[in-house]
């Protein structure tokens, strides 16, 4: 029998069919490859995992002890203090000039006012208030009304308090035959600073005068 088709042999014949070495690669084309089904790969349960977290013992943390705020002092733990009272000295024996004041820090304030000790009490409770906005006070100063002390001049009277800080409120209060600093402007006399400036009477109830003396004032 002659078939064209290699293939068809397979049927034709149900016996054992030999082929040619010339048509054995004919038919490894045309017949399909069997692959081997793999086979089935088992199964591998891993066995289940029970995980017991340790038991712990609870950390015991210090709460850090604060002591009240408002806790008493023990009263042998605060030392007594004694403030001494502070009071206008009186002039020394000898002493040629009457003041108000302690002059603590060695500012002299000279003024002039005819008819009294020291001051208009307006003017002073002013002067006072103006001192007190500077951080000072009177127990700081010496006030000096040069009216009382006619013919004395400023060597004489820096000669005695030997200021560090003088302030010469008005015209009137500048000692005769002193030239003064220039008007309204801080300077230096000898070795004090110095403000020579508007009076009292000037400046009360004039805002724009006050204001001028103060710019200066908180310098000095």
């Amino acid at each position: 029998m002659i078939a064209e088709n290699a293939l068809a042999l397979s049927y034709i014949l149900p016996a054992d069919v030999y082929l040619l070495a010339n048509e054995r690669a004919l038919v490894a084309e045309l017949l399909p490859v069997e692959t081997p089904e793999a086979a089935p790969v088992p199964e591998v349960k891993e066995p289940a995992v029970t995980y017991t977290e340790p038991a712990h013992e609870p950390i015991k943390q210090e709460v850090p002890v604060i002591p009240a705020i408002n806790s008493p002092v023990a009263a042998s733990a605060t030392p007594s203090v004694t403030i001494p009272a502070i009071s206008t000295p009186a002039p020394a024996a000898g002493w040629p000039y009457n003041y108000i004041g302690s002059y603590q820090k060695n500012f002299l304030i000279l003024v002039n006012y005819p008819g009294t000790d020291i001051m208009d009490t307006a003017h002073l409770n002013a002067l006072e208030k103006t001192i007190r906005l500077k951080g000072m006070s009177l127990d700081d100063a010496a006030i000096v009304n040069i009216n009382q002390y006619p013919g004395h001049d400023i060597r004489a009277i820096g000669g005695h308090f030997k200021p560090q800080k003088l302030l010469f409120l008005g015209k009137a209060a500048v000692p005769g035959g002193f030239n003064p600093p220039p008007f309204n402007q801080l300077a230096k006399v000898g070795k004090s600073d110095a403000l020579y400036t508007y009076s009292f009477n000037e400046m009360m109830g004039n805002k724009d005068l006050t204001k001028a003396f103060w710019e200066q004032m908180k310098m000095l």
